[in-house]
């Protein structure tokens, strides 16, 4: 997706660690947040007649085509954080997104009286945002209401923070916000900021050292639910290199999740 993005660069080093421990080469393609230079980079790659290929797509539904054509060059594809809607996948490798979001709901629900009015900073319509936020919305179901929701056009810190100002300023009575994701986070944490609101506080997802950091000093940002990105990478090309040497893999591999609060923040890492 980017390598603009510190949550990428664990999981860049853990693919790069693990393909260099089993002699493979590992060749790295920039998308840059930017759909036709993903889809040019995989026709790239295919060119080049790679063995197989790892994706993080920037964009669920618009990726497909590149998905099909690695298919049609009999080249498997390996999807990691991200699904592709179309095409076929051998393994998605990820964490379980809707899980992620269920326990930040409940940590949001439990530290919420009844009835209290949350709010959603959602990103572009990719899998991973898209399951994070039904598993949030599912678990504060009947206890909290979801007063306010929007969705970014971008997956960047300037969408975030536009979003998070509207939903801020037009709606007083917000006392939380779950961001998708923890760029999305400290944007929301620095719009709120920004707005002079002492009353408001924000869950993200992904672990982010910055995020982990405000959250042990009592910062805006309450919590987030840790991922493993450096582990993701390596399980991505364990995945690819098994396939390979004619190993059955499963459709799915999953990583462990850790709620991060105050009282673990400390302790969590990458």
């Amino acid at each position: 997706m980017t390598l603009n993005n510190i949550f990428f660069d664990p999981m860049n080093a853990g693919a790069s660690e693990a393909a260099k421990k089993a002699g493979a080469e590992y060749i790295v393609v920039d998308a840059r947040l930017d759909i036709s230079r993903q889809v040019d980079g995989v026709e790239n790659l295919i060119a080049q007649s790679v063995s197989a290929i790892i994706l993080n797509p920037v964009d669920s539904d618009a990726i497909v085509p590149a998905v099909q054509s690695a298919n049609k060059a009999n080249i498997p594809v390996f999807t990691i954080d991200v699904k592709s809607r179309g095409g076929t996948v051998t393994s998605h490798i990820t964490s379980d997104n809707v899980e992620a979001g269920r326990l930040a709901g409940e940590f949001v629900a439990k530290e919420l009286p009844q009835g209290s009015k949350v709010g959603i900073v959602d990103g572009p319509p990719i899998s991973t945002f898209q399951q994070r936020v039904e598993g949030f919305t599912k678990a504060v179901a009947g206890k909290l209401v979801i007063g306010a929701r929007q969705n970014a056009l971008q997956n960047t810190p300037e969408a975030f923070t536009a979003i998070t100002e509207n939903l801020i300023t037009g709606n007083p009575d917000l006392k939380a916000i779950f961001a998708v994701n923890d760029n999305a986070a400290e944007a929301a944490a620095a719009a709120i900021e920004s707005t002079g609101r002492k009353d408001v506080w924000v869950v993200g997802v992904d672990g982010i050292p910055s995020v982990v950091k405000t959250i042990a000093q009592n910062g805006i940002i309450k919590a987030t639910v840790g991922q493993q990105p450096g582990q993701m990478g390596r399980l991505a090309v364990d995945a690819a290199l098994r396939y390979l040497n004619g190993e059955k893999v499963p459709p799915e591999i999953k990583a462990p999740l850790e709620l991060v609060t105050k009282d673990n923040a400390d302790s969590f890492h990458w």
